[in-house]
């Protein structure tokens, strides 16, 4: 998972002193990778302990195993001039070159932003599970059936049913040890996040399938957490980028 993709993604979750940090590492990769704790904590006015939280925060076990993944990072994670945003001008040829632009960088950012090993410990357990059940609503849904289809055709018992009520009850029979997969771009889905809570308590495993949000409702609630881009587009077009690296 990318690194640097994390932070930026994350820069509306963090502290004063975190943002300090994160914009550091944006700005100064290698002098990050050269440096300790403490010479970090005093070049950015915080501490050699803040470093190390922020390491945490960030889902690693410390300042090392932080700058072990940076290191892999290539020197640049930036956009450039790709423009992307439709206007009403725009040629057809125009369209569809931003349309391309569009989502030839959602899908580089899906793949940086996936966790190998969490995308492992989410094919393991499903492997296991005797039945998947899938939870999405609105654009969400869309996908729930694009993946039930494709689970289908290897055999898998996989149960999705876009009326709540019915999926509920469905829910309320499932065994110890099966999965229940959610996918919910915000992560705030009320009314998916309330059957998997309800899942939980009897046992099975919570996938959640979420823009990157570590405080989301979704995201504290899931045993394992495979993240999409969050978008920082003036308008959603219609969730179609979203969409493409939840169905990704």
């Amino acid at each position: 998972m990318s690194v640097l993709y994390k932070i930026k993604s994350s820069m509306d979750a963090f502290t004063e002193t975190e943002r300090t940090i994160a914009e550091f590492v944006i700005s100064n990769k290698h002098l990050v990778l050269d440096a300790n704790a403490k010479e970090l904590g005093d070049i950015t006015k915080t501490s050699a302990a803040a470093w190390v939280r922020f390491s945490k925060k960030m889902g690693y076990k410390g300042l090392p195993a932080f700058k072990v993944e940076l290191a892999k990072e290539k020197d640049s994670l930036d956009e450039g001039d790709i423009e992307t945003f439709l206007n009403p001008s725009d040629s057809l040829m125009a369209l569809l070159q931003k349309t391309e632009n569009m989502l030839t960088q959602n899908i580089k950012e899906t793949f940086a932003l996936l966790d190998y090993h969490a995308l492992e410990k989410a094919i393991e357990s499903i492997n296991k599970a005797k039945t998947v059940y899938l939870l999405g609503v609105g654009g969400s849904s869309i996908v729930c059936l694009d993946f039930y289809h494709k689970m289908t055709r290897i055999h898998q018992e996989i149960i999705y049913d876009r009326d709540l009520h019915t999926l509920m009850a469905r829910v309320a029979q499932l065994e110890k040890d099966d999965v229940v997969i959610v996918i919910s771009y915000s992560g705030e889905t009320e009314s998916v996040n309330s059957i998997a809570k309800v899942a939980k308590k009897l046992g099975a495993k919570v996938v959640g399938v979420t823009k990157y949000n570590l405080k989301s409702t979704l995201s504290t609630l899931s045993d394992i957490r495979l993240f999409v881009p969050v978008e920082e587009k003036e308008i959603r077009l219609g969730s179609i980028t979203s969409r493409n690296s939840l169905l990704t």
